[in-house]
């Protein structure tokens, strides 16, 4: 049975009016919402601004916070209200993006940049951004062709989507001390399964770079973690956050949860809310949405990095705030992410893997 040494989740540092979007039948439309960034001083400021979070059209794109700024997105018929309002309790506010849709639409044109794929077998790409059946593929591909790669499907989503990991182990897993990344526990954060399976074809395509990463440790990657609600952020709504769960016979029609608010440590602590419509809704128990995960792999009102460390003793866990323009990161700008992040995990790993082994050594 492994030990895992290293928690990482990647995720990035909206549910409105249902526009249609012509590009998309079917699809919500954010041409003219604009997003505010504005600067509460004091706690008065704070509860102000926190009013606008339960109401319809306000959707909070950073976390509400005394002396930081918060970002906010509003439709185009709530603008001059939430500006009027602001202004009148003089708290600084700014304009930051005009028009939601413009990013949306740049997001839609692949990057020029051509990286080929490893010569077949697979339609991944990092230049574009992908459905799950693409990814889904990808693992496939990887499986095939090395031995020391497996797949696994850990579980089914609520709309009956495999949720499946990638196990990179040589010699098989379980002895070696284990590695656990997952990425795209908010629906909308796209850029968070890029980068992670650009890290799973680091590990296995360019091992040859790096052979001590995988002769040293076992490596589980769970690339979508939310795959229903990832599908219906690239078919129906390109902000949703949350699952796609019905919350049973609510009279809001308010569906999914927070999945990242849903974990066993602390729940229901601060941070989350109770209101189902709400995007950061914690749902109606811990573990509601998808069970434990990482139970499944490592027998052991918080977030995942809250349990990695309090339930499952994990000595070292960390949430990756990836880069971002509003959730809407331009394709060509995949790769840099994917490559920053690939590099801070090799370096943060081999230097807890050194620190292990010494503290080992001595003992």
């Amino acid at each position: 049975m492994n030990t895992f040494l290293f928690w990482s989740c990647l995720i990035l540092a909206l549910e409105v009016t249902a526009y249609k979007n012509p590009d998309l039948p079917g699809a919500k439309s954010y041409n003219d919402f604009k997003v505010y960034r504005s600067y509460p001083k004091n706690n008065d400021e704070v509860d102000f601004i926190q009013s606008f979070e339960s109401q319809e059209n306000y959707d909070f794109w950073t976390d509400l916070k005394k002396g930081e700024p918060v970002e906010i997105m509003v439709s185009p018929e709530n603008e001059r209200i939430f500006e009027n309002k602001l202004s009148t309790r003089g708290i600084k506010h700014e304009v930051i993006i005009s028009d939601v849709q413009q990013l949306i639409n740049l997001e839609k044109v692949g990057s020029r940049l051509l990286i080929p794929n490893s010569g077949g077998g697979h339609n991944m790409t990092w230049t574009d951004y992908h459905p799950l059946e693409n990814i889904y593929s990808y693992l496939d591909y990887l499986q095939t062709k090395y031995d020391f790669v497996t797949t696994q499907s850990i579980g089914k989503s609520y709309e009956g989507r495999d949720m499946r990991i990638v196990r990179i182990c040589r010699g098989g897993c379980g002895a070696k001390p284990a590695v656990w990344i997952d990425g795209g526990i908010h629906a909308r954060e796209w850029i968070a399964p890029a980068t992670a399976t650009w890290i799973i074809k680091e590990l296995v395509e360019n091992d040859y770079k790096h052979p001590d990463l995988t002769e040293n440790l076992d490596w589980y990657i769970l690339p979508c973690f939310n795959p229903d609600g990832y599908a219906f952020s690239r078919t129906t709504d390109r902000f949703w956050r949350k699952t796609r769960s019905d919350n049973g016979n609510n009279k809001t029609g308010c569906k999914g949860v927070d999945a990242n608010r849903n974990w066993d440590f602390h729940w229901n602590d601060g941070g989350s809310s109770s209101n189902m419509c709400s995007q950061n809704y914690r749902g109606p128990k811990p573990f509601s949405e998808i069970g434990c995960v990482p139970c499944l792999m490592y027998p052991a009102s918080g977030t995942s990095m809250d349990w990695a460390y309090g339930v499952a003793n994990i000595p070292y866990a960390f949430a990756m705030e990836l880069r971002r323009k509003g959730f809407v990161l331009p394709p060509d700008e995949i790769i840099p992410a994917a490559t920053e992040t690939w590099n801070f995990h090799i370096t943060v790993v081999r230097h807890i893997y050194s620190k292990v082994t010494q503290y080992s050594l001595i003992l």
